[in-house]
């Protein structure tokens, strides 16, 4: 390590053009892989076994998405919310403080900004769904 600060953007879960469920037949065409809204809210951008004196490097966490595949504004929207908001819940809380659920049960809130602005989202986020569950 070169003792560089860096920015953590990892391919998964940051890139949201990624699909948001592992069961995307249903789903706008993305590209590649699976970044659910669950991976996204577990993701840590200090990794537990880096050393104490080289965690300060790690200034935080970035999303990213590509739009190759992506054809109009609310499709954005739909690749972004309610992701966005778990990305800004990892950033904003140490570790020990975050809860799923109780990040899940607060979500409804902030589904009525995203209707009353008129954005695109995934509702299917909202619900424990299988996407939830690690991957066997």
């Amino acid at each position: 390590m070169l003792g560089h600060d860096v920015i953590m953007t990892p391919n998964t879960p940051m890139y949201f053009d990624h699909y948001q469920t592992r069961s995307y037949w249903n789903e706008p065409t993305a590209f590649g892989g699976c970044a659910t809204l669950k991976m996204v809210y577990d993701f840590e951008p200090v990794a537990p076994d880096l050393p104490a004196e080289k965690r300060h490097h790690i200034l935080g966490a970035q999303a990213n998405v590509w739009t190759e595949y992506i054809t109009c504004e609310p499709q954005i929207q739909y690749q972004i919310l309610p992701r966005m908001a778990a990305l800004a819940e990892l950033q904003w809380l140490q570790p020990e403080l975050k809860d799923y659920q109780d990040f899940k049960a607060r979500l409804p809130r902030l589904v009525n900004l995203y209707r009353h602005y008129g954005w695109t989202y995934r509702s299917k986020s909202l619900i424990l769904e299988d996407e939830d569950k690690p991957e066997k």
